[in-house]
This record gives C-alpha cells, structure tokens and sequence, in this order.
C-alpha cells in the first residue's frame, strides 16, 4: 500500500473520531430536554445562548423548589446560594467546568462557572422576575466568566 492511500484513510479516521467526538459533546436539543430535563448537564454548554435556552425550556411557572433542585443540584450537581429572603426568596443555582470551548480571557483565574438565579414564592413555588433587567423571566442567567 502506498503512503497516500495510507494518509488518506488515516485522515478520513480522524475526521470520522473528530466529529463523533463533536456530536456526543453537543448539548441535547431542547425538545430533548422538556421530555427528560434530568439530562440537563452544565458541562455541555459552549455558549450564552444554548444555556440560557436550555433553562428556559425546563423551568416553568409554579414550579416547586424541590423540582428545580432535583434536575439541577441533584442530576446537574450544582450548588445552591440563597441570596434574598424577604417575602420572596431568592436563589442562585451554580456550577465550575472546564470546557476549553469557554474562553474567559487570558487575565481569568479559575474554570468558568455557569449560574441563574430564581426567585419562589412563599409556597417555594417559581415566579417571574419583576425587576427591569430580566423582566417577566423565570430565570436570570449570567455569563460564566464573571
């Protein structure tokens, strides 16, 4: 066999493992995640959007506090953080990965952490968001690099 058609089929291997490895690394497609939200894994998002999308389809209006935490605390292994409790309580549900497709910026220290914060009612039941930012949303996301 001659050194080309060997290149070639060594080349065609590679991009054949490239891009399996490509799409098992996706994030699942959000119809996915309404049927199966304990599927919901932080590490998997790449990018602002997809995560924010992505919670968006799996929290809904009236959702329990035990119902968030069992996808994300307890499936997801996040980290949970009460920020506020006056008449509503205010939590942040977080995450550290290390995803190289996360770039933070050469003056970054540490792994970039993916984080939303909801707010539940007395009853710990979800409910929007009212202040002007993210009004009229279940959730506040930010950015994992602040």
């Amino acid at each position: 066999m001659n050194k080309k058609k060997v290149l070639w089929i060594v080349l065609g291997a590679l991009i054949l493992v490239g891009t399996g490895f490509y799409m098992l690394n996706q994030p699942p497609s959000i119809e996915y995640l309404k049927e199966h939200p304990e599927e919901f894994q932080f590490e998997v998002f790449h990018d602002y959007k997809s995560f924010s999308n992505s919670v968006d389809q799996i929290l809904s209006d009236g959702m329990s506090k035990s119902e968030v935490e069992n996808i994300f605390v307890e499936h997801a292994g996040a980290t949970v953080v009460l920020l506020g409790e006056e008449n509503e309580k205010r939590f942040s549900y977080q995450k550290s990965t290390f995803s190289a497709d996360v770039f933070c910026g050469p003056f970054s220290k540490g792994k970039p952490t993916w984080r939303f914060s909801v707010i539940y009612n007395s009853k710990l039941k979800l409910i929007r968001f009212t202040d002007k930012s993210v009004e009229n949303s279940l959730f506040k996301a930010v950015w994992p690099c602040f």
